[in-house]
């Protein structure tokens, strides 16, 4: 067999010419070492990502409908949701500090792991907690429910909080530091209001059980109340004391 370009004989198993690099299929041309397939990491992330984007636009359309309809495979998008809350929003805590500080003194001195990471953190085991507490209280009502669907029903409940404090930040950046903090305050709120729709959304589940769903969401707001004392007081000792350090 010859190659079509120079007309080097070559072996019938080859797909390059080894005289003059020519193709002898036709297929582009392939780096010994390296495959025309991309990372099937990299496939798997890009789909997630755009799983997830997609889902969450549908969320916003439609937040209690589309609640309402996510079983336990939208468990990972409901994990996605509560690292980006947990991210952005000590974030827009971050920048906005900077920018109203900015002409002081401290605005140098301002801790990013103390002001960021610690927060993000905290409001991760937030999440898992106020998680666990909705999936006891579920089940001690006798609705039939798994973490994973708790999980993923509020991490779709929370898509709409976590707009707001997306939005936040990119205002944050732009230095409209009053609006951000506004849409903080809208997205705080909307949290409190998601845990009674996350319950309420079980309300036919629990046609069976023996408590009215009225009681289940005073029970979860109860225990809602006495988790946001104990991390809060942790939290706010834990960043004073490290801030004292550092001034």
């Amino acid at each position: 067999m010859n190659c079509k370009e120079c007309g080097n004989p070559i072996a019938e198993n080859v797909n390059f010419c080894h005289h003059c690099g020519t193709p002898t299929v036709n297929q582009p041309f392939q780096p010994q070492g390296t495959s025309i397939s991309q990372n099937p990491y990299l496939n798997k992330t890009k789909e997630l990502s755009g799983n997830y984007l997609k889902f969450a636009l549908e969320v916003l359309k439609k937040p209690v409908e589309k609640m309402e309809q996510v079983d336990q495979s939208h468990f990972v998008h409901g994990i996605i949701t509560f690292v980006l809350f947990s991210l952005f929003l000590p974030l827009v805590t971050y920048t906005n500090l900077k920018n109203i500080l900015d002409n002081t003194f401290l605005g140098e001195a301002i801790p990013f792991t103390e002001t960021v990471l610690l927060p993000f953190i905290y409001f991760i085991l937030f999440f898992a907690l106020l998680t666990g507490i909705i999936f006891a209280v579920m089940r001690a009502t006798r609705v039939y429910t798994t973490f994973q669907h708790v999980t993923a029903r509020i991490g779709s409940i929370l898509i709409v909080p976590t707009a707001f404090i997306v939005l936040a930040f990119l205002l944050s950046i732009l230095t409209a530091v009053t609006l951000s903090m506004i849409l903080v305050i809208f997205g705080l709120f909307s949290v409190v209001i998601n845990i009674c729709l996350v319950i309420y959304s079980y309300r036919k589940s629990n046609d069976r059980g023996k408590v009215d769903v009225f009681y289940t969401i005073l029970v979860t707001y109860i225990c809602f109340g006495i988790l946001i004392y104990l991390l809060g007081e942790s939290f706010f000792k834990t960043l004073f004391g490290r801030l004292f350090d550092i001034f």
